[in-house]
């Protein structure tokens, strides 16, 4: 893909689109215009800029709640399960040294999806985990990689999919938090002809 042929008004900020591909990546700039096209929206560099913004703002709020999980998870099982193998979980010892390879997100989240109705607290959705669990495995490592969002899909869904199925995996303390700093990232921008609103709860 050429950015010059992309890009309606091209000429008028060459030298500020050239710089700013080198700061970020001209795949980015194509995932996002590719994006854009796809919905009908005119590529100018305002817009194209606009919305490698808000997607850089849905990352950042996505990583952010993701860590509640992934803190949840090891608490959570590290309080109920019953073996040696909890230790693995721990960061380390007061020396500094590993206890074992420490847990990845995916096994965190099977473990602390085994321990049923302990899991369940404050609200957490099972059977939204169960359903979702390689939507929401694709979704967390596209966050915590920075590889965008809103141009990928999650296992069949879309992004405003996947981060509705986030809120039910979250407990409910952290739900109003979620939704409002996902629907706060289009603030300021030209984003108007597609962003994602999610519904307000009433929790």
């Amino acid at each position: 893909m050429s950015l010059e042929n992309s890009i309606v008004d091209y000429k008028d900020h060459e030298a500020n689109i050239e710089h700013w591909v080198k700061l970020k990546g001209e795949y980015r700039y194509e995932a996002i215009i590719d994006f854009l096209k796809d919905k009908g929206i005119e590529c100018t560099w305002e817009t194209v800029t606009d919305y490698v913004r808000y997607d850089k703002r849905l990352v950042i709020n996505s990583i952010k709640y993701i860590i509640v999980l992934e803190e949840l998870y090891k608490v959570f099982v590290k309080r109920c399960c019953k073996n040696n193998k909890c230790d693995k979980l721990v960061e380390g010892d007061k020396y500094g040294k590993r206890k074992g390879k420490p847990w990845n997100f995916e096994t965190a989240y099977r473990e602390f999806y085994s321990l049923g109705a302990e899991a369940a607290y404050d609200g957490v959705n099972l059977e939204a985990m169960e359903a979702n669990q390689e939507s929401f495995r694709i979704y967390r490592n596209k966050a915590v990689h920075n590889n965008g969002l809103i141009w990928n899909k999650y296992n069949g869904l879309f992004l405003e999919d996947i981060l509705k199925v986030f809120i039910e995996i979250l407990p409910e303390s952290y739900r109003k938090g979620f939704i409002r700093d996902i629907n706060a990232c289009a603030r300021d921008l030209k984003v108007e002809q597609w962003h994602i609103e999610l519904p307000v709860s009433e929790q």
